[in-house]
């Protein structure tokens, strides 16, 4: 076969290059996550922070080849991660400086390009044929929740969630008013960040609930000391019950759980919150008329991890409408935000 007849003669240098930026971004995402992996893992983003520097002296500081570093730093700078000022002189950007050590978006990294992350998908396509998760198969466990048992990997996911906190919290707290509930409980709250944000900024809430399953209270006990007095560290099974108070926080929660476990976990929280007190979820909302690939992203790991989902509009109405009242959706918080009080 001749090339002629392989390839059209509309497809030019341009339409090549057009479509390898296709293969690499999709069909080479791995390759690309693990080049940048190894910037973070590095520490070439907090060398940067204290001004421009030449790729010799970023080979000293990371004990690194100095030629390899050079072109690693340099794949990145059509990404605008880095600007490369002079000949061999990089320089950090808005983007690099997120990826410190430091940065907002560090206390992703440990989950997102961990060794246990490439193995939870390598049963993806099982999923897909199936229709239900086969992370945990991936995983040699029953659940994915049996994963935490590993410690690295609940340290490393936990992390996570705290990433997600800290980046989701200035945005709701500028948006929501928590003065005038009275008990605050965030229903598998974790680290527990968020309730403590909210009674720093709202003296007059008596009482701030971190309601999680008790492996991880027990452990936030231990290093409890010093701690707001009003924060109570609660544990139990938000499948049996969950403790009362006149606002109820989700968040990040139920797009872990099918819409049967869900409804067993609304039937709980209904069942705990105070008349006139108001049930947040903040989870995302996918939009059928403006898709958000984030979003969608996280409804396909969803699927995979648990066999749940990210839920659009109508699903999450009809879902809570046996025991909630819809108030409103809060469009302006990122992650998504739907206000409920119960029948």
């Amino acid at each position: 076969m001749h090339l002629d007849d392989r390839v059209s003669d509309d497809f030019d240098a341009t339409d090549y290059f057009q479509t390898m930026d296709v293969l690499v971004k999709y069909g080479g995402g791995h390759i690309i996550s693990r080049f940048f992996s190894s910037l973070f893992q590095l520490g070439v983003f907090d060398h940067l922070e204290d001004g421009p520097k030449h790729y010799h002296e970023i080979a000293k500081l990371t004990n690194s080849n100095s030629e390899s570093i050079y072109r690693l730093m340099r794949f990145f700078v059509p990404q605008g991660l880095f600007v490369e000022e002079k000949p061999g002189i990089f320089s950090k950007t808005k983007q690099s400086s997120l990826f410190t050590k430091n940065g907002i978006m560090a206390n992703y990294m440990g989950m997102f390009v961990s060794d246990s992350h490439y193995q939870l998908l390598k049963t993806f396509p099982e999923t897909i044929v199936k229709g239900e998760g086969q992370a945990p198969k991936a995983m040699g466990v029953a659940s994915f929740w049996d994963c935490f048992k590993d410690h690295a990997f609940e340290q490393s996911f936990t992390k996570c969630m705290l990433g997600f906190t800290k980046t989701a919290s200035p945005n709701i707290l500028k948006h929501i008013d928590f003065s005038n509930y009275k008990t605050i409980v965030d229903i598998g709250g974790s680290h527990g960040d968020f309730i403590k944000e909210v009674l720093k900024l709202y003296p007059t809430i008596k009482h701030g609930i971190n309601f999680d399953k008790k492996e991880v209270i027990e452990k936030l006990k231990q290093n409890q000391q010093g701690e707001n007095q009003k924060l109570q560290l609660v544990s139990g099974n938000f499948l049996e019950s969950v403790p009362r108070g006149d606002c109820m926080i989700l968040k990040h929660i139920l797009h872990d759980w099918s819409d049967e476990d869900s409804k067993t976990i609304l039937n709980n929280v209904a069942d705990s919150l105070e008349d006139g007190g108001h049930l947040y979820i903040f989870d995302f909302v996918i939009d059928p008329k403006n898709y958000n690939q984030h979003t969608l992203m996280y409804d396909l790991l969803m699927l995979h991890l648990f066999t749940a989902k990210e839920r659009t509009k109508e699903q999450w109405l009809q879902l809570v409408q046996d025991r909630f009242t819809f108030v409103k959706f809060i469009h302006e918080i990122s992650i998504g935000c739907i206000v409920l009080k119960k029948k």
